[in-house]
């Protein structure tokens, strides 16, 4: 009999521990919320919000809100394609708005090639850019005519359609 009740009070003091320490567990998550917003307040929908170092995050949604359970001492990371990442420590409180600014330079750095995109940096042959300033005030039917004569090296031809 005594031991029965050595083992019965044995499995109630694992068990008290057990919850114990799942409560702790569930203690040491938060809710963090805010809205994503760009320099000039316009909402930023689809922008990555993730607690860095782990791959628990969401995305925003049409408004620009965002809701994540993170860790108490979780540090954010917001990033947007062609805006700058923004990092910030959660363990400061609940509800944090976020203001990402434009990164131009990445955007520079992207050259659109036939067979994809590479960086400006990889590109072993030369590249023209034909902006809109070159085309506009051009009276025609159609862009193959506007880019004609704009870029060295390029021949445009106007098929008639017909088989052959």
């Amino acid at each position: 009999m005594k031991r029965f009740r050595s083992t019965s009070l044995l499995k109630s003091f694992m068990l008290t521990l057990a919850l114990i320490l799942i409560g702790a567990t569930a203690y040491a998550q938060k809710t963090v919320s805010g809205k994503v917003v760009d320099e000039q307040g316009q909402s930023l929908p689809g922008v990555n919000v993730i607690e860095k170092g782990t791959t628990n995050g969401t995305i925003t949604d049409i408004d620009g809100v965002y809701s994540l359970k993170v860790n108490n001492n979780a540090t954010l990371e917001f990033s947007y394609i062609g805006y700058e990442t923004t990092e910030l420590n959660a363990s400061n409180g609940t509800s944090f708005n976020v203001t990402l600014m434009e990164d131009t330079k990445q955007i520079d750095e992207v050259v659109v090639v036939g067979y994809g995109t590479m960086k400006k940096s990889d590109v072993s042959g030369s590249s023209i850019t034909v902006g809109a300033d070159d085309i506009a005030g051009f009276v025609g039917s159609g862009i193959d005519q506007a880019l004609q004569g704009k870029a060295a090296g390029v021949q445009i031809t106007a098929n008639s359609g017909q088989p052959g």
